[in-house]
């Protein structure tokens, strides 16, 4: 199913329902973290800048780099072996 992303280590991501699950169990995320993580599953393998995310995920919000980064931090705790890699000045990236 092209639906269907495999995180790794048993977690999944299903893009139509937005679902992230571990062993078929569901773990529950706060709609930015969500927002986060489809973007990432959208985007695997490209840089995502701050100005995207505040572009798609705080639609018409002015809110600090630090706030993006809190998100990014909480997904990481949620989903412990996610490969998202952080580069200054590029942005980040879950790589596959």
């Amino acid at each position: 199913d092209n639906n269907i992303i495999d995180l790794g280590e048993n977690y999944t991501y299903n893009t139509n329902n937005k679902i992230v699950t571990k062993d078929a169990n569901f773990i529950k995320l706060t709609k930015k973290e969500l927002g986060v993580l489809d973007l990432f599953c959208k985007n695997i393998d490209q840089y995502i800048t701050y100005d995207i995310f505040r572009e798609y995920i705080w639609i018409e919000k002015d809110i600090a780099d630090s706030t993006i980064r809190d998100t990014i931090l909480r997904l990481r705790k949620k989903i412990p072996n996610l490969q998202i890699i952080s580069t200054k000045g590029l942005g980040y990236i879950l790589q596959k």
